[in-house]
């Protein structure tokens, strides 16, 4: 999901240029359009204004709290970044974002990083507690967000080969199972333990 929002930054903002020359009107839009129903309520009133507003005042900050960041006037995202792995995995998408070699610096820099990790915290954290709340156990969420993570590549080459190798995996698990299955079998039955013997 993170690729995701990057990929839309990256577009549309550009780090040499203040943010009210940069295209903040398709931003929301791209944003709030691969967010779906997640992000329908809490985005429905921002503007590019409101946005351009929120993106200049982090600026006069001296400092920014990344595990709880909002930027000014814009929706609060989910607490959902709760316990040590989660907050882990927040913490190491914004040390991603703040290395990542592949975005050209400039003066606003550190401006397109924080709309970054906010657009990003907001999604990941709308979608996992929309998860949570549907009751299903931790691993099914991790296997969920592997799912996700995969998506962000946005190349149908890439999906093909990553659904090839998901159905080569599971094929392999089948394979290991009937296995075992066979194996056991003899185990279980007294008389086809013995025939081994002999």
């Amino acid at each position: 999901m993170q690729a995701i929002v990057d990929d839309i930054v990256f577009h549309n903002a550009d780090p040499q240029k203040h943010p009210r020359n940069w295209n903040l009107g398709l931003i929301l839009k791209e944003y709030i359009n691969i967010g779906g129903n997640l992000l329908d309520d809490a985005f429905a009133g921002i503007t590019e204004e409101a946005l351009l507003e929120s993106l200049t005042k982090p600026e006069e900050s001296s400092s920014i709290d990344i595990n709880s960041f909002c930027l000014p006037n814009m929706p609060k995202p989910p607490n959902s970044f709760r316990g040590i792995r989660k907050k882990c995995s927040s913490l190491k998408r914004w040390l991603c974002i703040c290395s990542d070699d592949s975005y050209k610096n400039g003066r606003y820099r550190t401006t397109t990083n924080l709309l970054r990790k906010y657009l990003g915290d907001f999604l990941i954290a709308s979608y996992c507690s929309v998860i949570e709340e549907s009751g299903y156990d931790d691993t099914y969420i991790r296997e969920i967000e592997v799912n996700v993570r995969s998506f962000g590549h946005r190349n149908p080459l890439e999906e093909y080969k990553i659904d090839g190798c998901r159905f080569f995996i599971s094929m392999l698990g089948a394979t290991r199972r009937m296995t075992i299955d066979t194996l056991f079998q003899y185990w279980s039955s007294p008389m086809e333990s013995q025939e081994l013997y002999l």
